[in-house]
């Protein structure tokens, strides 16, 4: 079961891939079982390890390690990760070790965890390998799904599922972000349930109060002194509809694409003329209406110049990431297709959230979220009311994994919850 199951999901992700992608991760399986040997060696003390497909499930646990990592220093936290994607950003990771997950045989599998001997594994939300959770359980290895999240949608609740069913047994407890999540692995005899929230909302409060600036834009913004609006992981249907009613309101935007090329960033310039400049490229002197973010890693912080956020992907497949952005008190607007996210389902019943799919549309909102007090205040305050309600996600997630694995530390339960 394991091996089949294993095979069809990373099928699943090399399909996504192309062959760079694809031909990177098989050149890094070389040698990984040794290299992860060779660096726990010099690691003293307790070791624990979380796994990650993405940069993306990292910046979910991100705060869970911190917070480890401040409370227990002599804790060693490593990272398995996934993606070829991550080797551009682990360096910046604050782990003792991250390296690829071993894939290529039981064996390897095996030889890999029991020279690691962590204290616990924590998989973080969907990336659940088989064959890795049957041998950490025949090995004696806790191991844990954390910050998951599940809906009716998914097959391991469908008639079908039989196999996905015994999947999610193999874990030894499950943290889920929402009580609906608890509920459907209790109708398929899943008891070992808690409800923890997400730690990407502590994630991006942490994120917001970072220091950072940038002088040339905020020298944009006092020259105009206008509403600024903030067009995140945009899409060509976003960039169109934001050019046709940029010239209707007295607003100034940032747009940072989801794909950061040169041909994209042609294709939003193309809608602006002269009136749009890249980052890179931007003089003092610059005097348009819009700006392009064409440098990664800092749309997470550009946020906090705007009034308002337009997030992206909603005209595609699902809308990306608005905890950043509603981390700084901002109401966001996107396209229809909101995915599986609780925030966006959360935010869009609420009043926090506004959805547009004509161009008319995305006018009369920006008109009301950035003009009109009595909605402005609104969709704030159902912004706060998710900000408030589900922050501390990574506090609970600490706290249940020292009671039970780190109790014996210098440091007292007590003061990491």
């Amino acid at each position: 079961m394991g091996v089949v199951n294993g095979l069809v999901r990373f099928a699943g992700y090399v399909a996504g891939w192309g062959n760079g992608k694809a031909r990177r991760w098989h050149q890094a399986q070389n040698g990984v079982v040794r290299r992860w040997q060779q660096a726990v060696k010099s690691l003293s003390g307790k070791k624990v390890l979380f796994h990650v497909s993405s940069v993306g499930e990292y910046e979910q646990i991100a705060p869970v390690i911190s917070l480890l990592k401040k409370r227990f220093p002599d804790v060693n936290v490593l990272v398995s990760y996934f993606s070829p994607s991550v080797e551009r950003f682990k360096h910046r990771w604050q782990v003792d070790y991250a390296d690829y997950l071993p894939f290529e045989n039981g064996s390897d599998v095996r030889q890999w965890i029991n020279a690691i001997k962590p204290e616990f594994i924590g998989f973080v939300k969907y990336d659940h390998w088989p064959e890795h959770l049957s041998i950490f359980k025949q090995e004696g290895y806790p191991v844990y799904s954390i910050a998951s999240l599940y809906s009716e949608s998914d097959y391991y609740f469908k008639w079908y599922g039989v196999l996905g069913r015994k999947l999610l047994s193999h874990y030894s407890y499950h943290l889920v972000q929402d009580e609906k999540s608890k509920a459907l692995l209790e109708l398929i005899g899943i008891s070992n349930v808690e409800v923890v929230g997400d730690p990407r909302v502590d994630r991006a409060l942490e994120i917001s109060r970072t220091v950072w600036s940038n002088g040339l834009i905020e020298n944009w913004i006092d020259k105009h002194r206008l509403p600024i609006v903030v067009a995140g992981s945009t899409y060509c249907p976003e960039e169109e509809l934001i050019a046709q009613v940029s010239d209707k309101l007295p607003v100034r935007w940032i747009i940072a694409p989801h794909e950061l090329s040169r041909e994209r960033f042609e294709e939003i310039k193309s809608l602006w003329g002269n009136d749009a400049v890249l980052l890179s490229e931007m003089t003092e002197d610059f005097n348009g209406k819009a700006i392009i973010l064409d440098m990664p890693g800092i749309l997470k912080y550009v946020y906090r110049y705007g009034k308002l956020a337009i997030i992206g992907g909603g005209f595609t497949k699902q809308i990306h990431n608005i905890l950043e952005p509603i981390s700084y008190g901002m109401p966001v607007l996107s396209g229809p297709r909101l995915g599986k996210f609780l925030e966006a389902r959360y935010l869009a019943q609420n009043g926090g959230l506004k959805i547009f799919t004509t161009a008319d549309e995305l006018l009369y909102w920006l008109q009301l979220l950035l003009f009109v007090n009595a909605e402005i205040d609104k969709s704030r305050r159902a912004v706060y009311e998710y900000i408030n309600t589900f922050r501390g996600a990574s506090r609970r997630i600490v706290r249940f994994l020292v009671q039970r694995h780190l109790k014996g530390e210098t440091r007292e339960v007590e003061h990491v919850v």
